[in-house]
């Protein structure tokens, strides 16, 4: 019978039999279905809120036919991502499945079980976790550890304390999980493949970045048989696996990767996608952490071309990419081409945050090198200078980048052939630094150092 014949079967029946009738309530269900089948999800859920406003009425709140069609206009809210509702009916689903079931009948569990994934899905992580414990400690006991719904809380526990960065508690809780996951469920199960990244993942925040790799490795395999090479989901694990063995120094695998996944994401979302760019800054910025500085700057070059044909030559991306074309240039000592940029940079920076916004400060200290590499001391302290000064009213006297800006100033005097001066310097860099941050600090060790370097000069004089 097609939806229109079932809607109007349903209105006869609620006029001839009224709402509450065991017949009006039969076709309203099939009424339903037949939306639902459609796709027609929102009148689905308009006509469910009625039917549960009837059996409410008519057989109670927590009756367990009320609570399995609540249950169900439950699960569509949140199909519909009206998560707040979802929540709010599935807390009362489960308390009505509590009342007719007990607490650790299967359907209550599965019911406490949709309860508290919306509630993650709200982001209520607090709320979240101690239900979770529960709910792990109950479905262990009824249906045993290997279980489905056993692994499926757990993968929510481990989630959860993700989310409150909890890494060392969540990471001990995935070490565990994660074993189950491929006997019980397999390599190539969803649940498995995304719990092989976030194990992956709470490797990386603690620090264990050779592991992490390996994990991230085994979650892309599982994301490429799942979803396929080119996936959404595959490419951000990807991202994650090229990453972390870059950061783990690991180039010489790191950098092909990030090269083939730049290849992918044009291929998948375009040239020039927020995710094509990402991937292809990305892919520059380690090849300048490897030292490759010829191929980041040939990259580097590329970009900051392309965002200037798209934002213009001051746009907040043109003068990212510049500002790191710039330290390529200085790596391969193309000293007078990084000056000249680097004074685009500088411009660019002051038309759009100001002379004194951190980007700004920032970009002028790499000017302020740039004239230090061409040996142009007087003006390299004039910069430092006005730089130190601007430092100390922006970030404060006592601010590691002030301290830094004071010691390039003083650097330069030796530079320039100053050395009485920048020994000066250094006497009170060195007595101010010990101050603020303490004689065992790495700053005052590097200002003692290079204070020594100074001295040693001055006495060979």
């Amino acid at each position: 019978m097609s939806t229109e014949n079932l809607k109007q079967q349903l209105e006869y029946s609620q006029q001839t039999l009224g709402p509450e009738h065991p017949q009006t309530l039969a076709v309203w269900d099939s009424y339903i279905e037949s939306l639902i089948a459609s796709y027609c999800i929102d009148e689905a859920i308009e006509e469910l809120s009625n039917l549960v406003a009837v059996y409410e009425q008519t057989r109670g709140k927590y009756h367990l036919e009320t609570s399995v069609v609540r249950s169900k206009y439950a699960y569509f809210l949140r199909q519909a991502q009206d998560m707040d509702q979802a929540y709010e009916e599935y807390a009362i689903v489960a308390e009505g499945f509590r009342y007719v079931n007990g607490e650790l009948h299967p359907d209550t569990l599965f019911v406490r079980q949709q309860f508290v994934e919306c509630a993650l899905e709200l982001g209520e992580y607090e709320e979240a976790l101690p239900l979770l414990q529960s709910l792990l400690n109950d479905c262990r006991y009824v249906f045993g550890p290997t279980n489905p719904a056993t692994i499926t809380t757990w993968k929510n526990y481990v989630t959860c304390l993700s989310e409150l960065e909890r890494d060392e508690q969540a990471l001990a809780e995935g070490r565990e999980l994660l074993p189950t996951c491929l006997n019980v469920l397999g390599p190539n199960h969803r649940d498995t493949v995304y719990l092989q990244g976030m194990y992956a993942t709470l490797l990386r925040n603690c620090g264990h970045l050779a592991e992490a790799a390996e994990q991230f490795g085994y979650a892309l395999a599982g994301r490429r048989n799942l979803y396929g090479p080119e996936h959404p989901r595959t490419l951000n694990v990807w991202t994650q696996y090229a990453s972390t063995l870059a950061e783990a120094g690991q180039f010489k695998q790191a950098l092909p990767e990030l090269r083939s996944l730049l290849d992918a994401y044009r291929r998948a979302t375009g040239e020039d996608s927020p995710e094509t760019l990402e991937a292809w800054n990305t892919y520059a910025l380690y090849l300048y952490e490897a030292r490759a500085w010829w191929e980041a700057l040939a990259q580097y070059e590329a970009l900051t071309q392309f965002h200037e044909n798209n934002q213009g030559e001051y746009g907040r991306d043109t003068n990212i990419a510049r500002g790191r074309y710039v330290l390529c240039l200085r790596a391969v000592e193309r000293y007078f081409d990084a000056f000249a940029e680097c004074a685009k940079v500088v411009e660019g920076c002051r038309k759009v945050y100001g002379d004194k916004h951190f980007v700004t400060l920032h970009a002028r200290t790499e000017y302020a090198h740039c004239l230090v590499d061409l040996h142009r001391y007087d003006e390299a302290l004039a910069a430092w200078a006005a730089l130190l000064d601007d430092s100390r009213e922006v970030n404060g006297p006592e601010s590691e980048k002030t301290l830094s800006v004071w010691n390039h100033y003083a650097w330069t005097l030796f530079h320039a052939g100053r050395v009485s001066e920048a020994e000066v310097e250094y006497e009170f860099l060195i007595e101010e630094t010990v101050r603020i941050l303490g004689a065992d600090h790495p700053f005052t060790k590097n200002f003692r150092e290079v204070a020594q370097r100074v001295a040693t000069h001055l006495d060979k004089k």
